[in-house]
């Protein structure tokens, strides 16, 4: 065995993706069409294009031993590790690698943009509204050390325009700009959302604990909470962090209570929140705060309703079980009713990707069982509807969303 091996995280960031079409497709439900060697023949086309910058980041190098040493101090060496003790390394590196990789994504025009006009969940967004949502969002990325592309560190507001110009332009526009009155505002185009989200997912995980934090410091304002106590925030905080284990890589560097308390640091340096005059281990909501959280919160609605759908399809599906494609295919149909009824809002909560996600999380705290019997040859998922967890994870998504 070798003594050590190191992997090189590297981050690559698109302005804009050329198989965009090809990807929200599946996100759609269909099926991944198989790459093959004459498809290079059709890549002269989309060549001719211009579509922006491509960024290349490499991160530190991680070591396998240092990361085992980590994960488990009691092994020792590589060649004591057993069978029994590999599936939690394997976690504990691919989480290493994936924050790693995550901490090293640009943060582009294009992406800023894509999540100022979705977050708010309005039909349009004027102009003045969309530069201060991202001058919210680029304070909270500044503070957390994320990397800028070129243009956005020149000229913030001129990279903005660009962006704003290429979507508002040409027959595929994504969004139509409204200058006849004033204010001037940008509306979305009708079906357009999640093309947009494609664009925001390049840095929602740099938002992962601040829009979880936000959803439950909001979810306590609204029902009349004046002091929060931080620290039973931590319950529902890990909570969410294993309910959202296939979408965030969260950091492990901090305790979940030390992780809180430095998130709330920065909401109280933004005054957002302010210490209790009664109780230094409170804090209240400021004015301020209270629109700002929605703000934050809104950030993970989507994934938050894809969720939603995903359980309330649970709740239906026989008693015999699905296979998981066919569950995945009642999840999408449920979710295009759900947002037909206005029980969910976004569109874009409707992803293929977000209920394969939701039914691995699902199986992991024991709402899904695989049933040992065959359709097809294939493993039948049959809901576990005697799982108090269920019930409370309902009644707690439907507060969150």
């Amino acid at each position: 065995m070798a003594p050590d091996c190191t992997f090189i995280p590297i981050a690559i960031t698109y302005d804009q993706v050329i198989e965009q079409r090809t990807y929200l497709a599946e996100l759609s439900g269909g099926t991944k069409v198989q790459e093959r060697g004459w498809h290079l023949l059709r890549m002269g086309r989309y060549l001719k294009r211009r579509s922006g910058r491509i960024y290349f980041n490499f991160g530190e190098s991680i070591s396998y031993v240092k990361t085992l040493q980590r994960a488990a101090p009691e092994i020792g060496s590589p060649t004591a590790l057993t069978d029994a003790a590999k599936p939690a390394l394997v976690r504990e590196l691919a989480s290493t690698i994936m924050y790693a990789m995550n901490r090293e994504a640009v943060v582009t025009p294009a992406a800023l943009v894509a999540t100022a006009l979705l977050t708010p969940m309005q039909r349009a967004v004027t102009e003045t509204e969309l530069l201060d949502i991202v001058d919210q969002l680029c304070r909270y990325l500044q503070w957390k050390g994320a990397k800028f592309s070129e243009p956005l560190q020149r000229d913030r507001e001129e990279a903005l325009r660009e962006v704003l110009q290429r979507l508002a332009s040409g027959p595929s526009r994504l969004i139509s700009r409204h200058e006849a009155f004033q204010p001037v505002c940008y509306a979305l185009e009708e079906g357009r959302r999640l093309q947009l989200d494609y664009s925001k997912n390049t840095i929602i995980h740099f938002f992962a604990s601040l829009g979880c934090l936000a959803v439950l410091l909001r979810t306590r304002f609204l029902h009349g909470e004046e002091e929060i106590v931080v620290a039973k925030l931590e319950g529902d905080y890990e909570r969410l962090k294993r309910l959202f284990q296939e979408e965030f890589t969260f950091s492990t560097r901090l305790k979940p209570i030390e992780h809180i308390t430095r998130l709330v640091q920065y909401l109280r340096e933004a005054g957002l929140v302010e210490a209790s005059e009664a109780d230094e281990a409170c804090i209240r909501v400021t004015p301020p705060g209270a629109t700002r959280l929605r703000l934050f919160s809104g950030l993970l609605r989507n994934f938050f309703e894809s969720y939603k759908v995903a359980l309330l399809a649970g709740l239906q599906i026989p008693s015999a079980g699905l296979e998981e494609k066919a569950l995945v295919k009642m999840m999408i149909r449920y979710g295009e009713h759900l947002l037909l009824l206005g029980r969910i809002r976004c569109p874009e909560a409707i992803s293929q990707a977000n209920f394969q996600n939701a039914i691995r999380a699902y199986k992991t705290i024991g709402l899904f069982s695989e049933s040992g019997d065959q359709l097809k040859g294939k493993k039948v998922l049959i809901w576990q509807g005697d799982n108090p967890e269920g019930a409370q994870l309902q009644q707690a998504l439907e507060e969150w969303c």
